[in-house]
C-alpha cells in the first residue's frame, strides 16, 4: 500500500536537517539571523536531538537517521511548504533576500530543485517545490 505524504500547509518555509549534536550551536545562530531578517518564515526542523535542546521552530520531525548529504531529499516529502529554502545549519542570513531563490520555482509537476552556491562566503541554500 502506498504511504499517504502529509498535504502542505503553507506556501513558503525553510528547512533545516541536524543530525548529531555538534551542530546546535551553528543551527541557534542560523535560526536567529533567519528570524531577524525573515521574521514571518516557518522553519521546519528534521532533527535526531531531543526537543529541549533544539530551537523553538514551527515544524519539528523527529528522524532517525545518520548524517551526510543522502539525507536531505528524503524527506522532501514530509515539508509542509508548497515552496521551500533549504539552509544549512551553520548559514548565517544576512537579507531578506535569503529566501528569494523560491521566486525560480515555476513548474507545478513533481519535485523541482534548484540549488544556490554563494563562492564569496562558501555557504549553500537549495529550494525546492513540492
Amino acid at each position: 500500500m502506498a504511504e499517504k505524504l502529509p498535504k502542505p500547509t503553507e506556501d513558503l518555509g525553510v528547512m533545516y536537517i541536524a543530525i548529531g549534536g555538534k551542530s546546535l550551536w551553528q543551527l541557534r545562530r542560523s535560526i536567529a539571523s533567519l528570524r531577524f531578517h525573515c521574521p514571518d518564515v516557518p522553519v521546519a526542523l528534521f532533527t535526531n536531538q531531543p526537543a529541549e535542546a533544539c530551537p523553538s521552530v514551527e515544524y519539528r520531525f523527529e528522524v532517525s537517521a545518520t548524517g551526510g548529504y543522502h539525507v536531505k531529499p528524503r524527506f522532501i516529502p514530509w515539508l509542509p511548504f508548497d515552496r521551500t529554502v533549504y539552509l544549512d545549519a551553520d548559514t548565517v542570513v544576512l537579507s531578506p533576500t535569503a529566501i528569494t531563490p523560491t521566486g525560480l520555482l515555476n513548474d507545478d509537476f513533481g519535485y523541482e530543485a534548484i540549488y544556490v552556491h554563494d563562492a564569496a562566503t562558501k555557504s549553500a541554500s537549495a529550494v525546492c517545490r513540492r
